[in-house]
């Protein structure tokens, strides 16, 4: 799973990154949905892990998803 949270005026939640060495890396993402429902941009600030798989920082991500009809 990419994305889990809830709907109402904004989005929020929870999404994942994935790691070939840490496996999934979970960080809170926020946004909303646009264009009656047919775009969602959410943003959050995903880990940056070292090659122990520890967090030494935060990069900035946006996710965008588009309905396809």
């Amino acid at each position: 799973m990419l994305f889990l949270g809830r709907t109402g005026e904004t989005i929020e939640g929870k999404a994942w990154i994935f790691n070939r060495r840490c496996g999934p890396l979970g960080y809170e993402v926020h946004g909303e949905m646009l264009d009656g429902g047919n775009l969602v941009l959410l943003a959050g600030l995903a880990p940056k892990v070292d090659s122990k798989c520890e967090t030494v920082g935060k990069i900035s991500d946006t996710l965008r998803f588009e309905r396809i009809r």
